[in-house]
């Protein structure tokens, strides 16, 4: 069994699986909230990588590859330094 350095007050809030074949915005959409962001915020953010504002309210909305990496780059500049994902 593999030994975790991790702190046992840790909390997980959101794990996905980047290779899997369909990606949706769920996960995003789950690290706005975590981290704060605000729905008008979130929805600029949206725009900025190509997706409708209807992919706010639907968690299954398919994204691609590429807009995964864009959108968790536009939430990893908005954290604070004692946030992660």
């Amino acid at each position: 069994m593999a030994r975790s350095d991790k702190s046992p007050t840790a909390k997980v809030v959101a794990s996905v699986d980047l290779g899997s074949a369909q990606r949706t915005i769920g996960g995003i959409l789950g690290q706005f909230h975590a981290i704060g962001i605000r729905q008008v915020d979130a929805l600029r953010i949206l725009s900025s990588v190509g997706l409708p504002a209807v992919a706010y309210e639907d968690p299954g909305f398919p994204i691609s590859l590429s807009q995964d990496f864009e959108l968790l780059n536009e939430i990893c500049k908005r954290m604070s330094d004692d946030q992660s994902i």
